[in-house]
């Protein structure tokens, strides 16, 4: 016997960034209550439960910039732009931005714009860690490079740690909130140089839909 469902949510694919992806989630009281296949996940619905075909879209956990300037970013974003690295032959430029030392020695690192020093959005941030090219075409520090996976827990599950809120966020797992991020593309899928230009189709929070 399970709980009431609010909602069932059918996708192409839910990365959960637990280690095991599924392809259709439960909701109920605004959390996850469950996940699995389009059948297992059907099979739990009763007539009040609303049912979201995403097609080919794919959900990822809500993503987490745990760090930016929301008020300088209003006020100052539209005339500074202090983006990018801009003097490759700098001192120690090669080791800017250690990432991927930081991954290696085994720590859990987390991605953010500091905006407005840099345009917001974590897709963005996920390819330059996993390219480290510039915005004038440049690569810096291509050994401080991680992978996709490793840049895609920098703003899901390894942001949440950071922040002490991994049991609530980062992840989509039963008890967990239901924030989700829904993408016309796996970021996994497609080619690195291109993973800022996947749409993101809708955002929600507490199982809401936040447009």
């Amino acid at each position: 016997m399970h709980d009431a469902l609010d909602t069932i949510v059918l996708a192409r694919r839910v990365v959960s960034m637990t280690g095991r992806d599924a392809a259709a989630l439960a909701i109920a009281g605004g959390r996850i209550a469950a996940l699995g296949s389009h059948a297992e996940m059907l099979a739990r619905r009763d007539p009040r439960t609303a049912v979201v075909h995403l097609d080919d879209a794919v959900v990822l956990p809500g993503l987490i910039e745990p760090h930016t300037h929301p008020d300088l970013c209003a006020q100052c974003y539209s005339w500074v732009d202090v983006s990018g690295f801009t003097h490759a032959t700098a001192a120690g430029v090669e080791r800017r931005m250690p990432i991927g030392t930081a991954v290696r020695a085994g720590h859990r690192v987390s991605l953010h714009a500091d905006s407005p020093m840099y345009p917001p959005g974590p897709l963005g941030l996920v390819r330059t860690a996993v390219t480290r090219r510039t915005r004038t075409g440049e690569r810096l520090g291509v050994h401080e490079a991680i992978s996709v996976e490793q840049a895609l827990r920098a703003v899901t599950i390894d942001a949440a740690w950071q922040l002490g809120l991994e049991a609530e966020v980062g992840s989509l797992a039963p008890g967990k909130r239901a924030d989700l991020t829904i993408l016309d593309a796996d970021p996994r899928d497609v080619a690195p140089e291109q993973i800022d230009r996947i749409a993101v189709r809708a955002t929600w929070l507490d199982g809401q839909p936040t447009t």
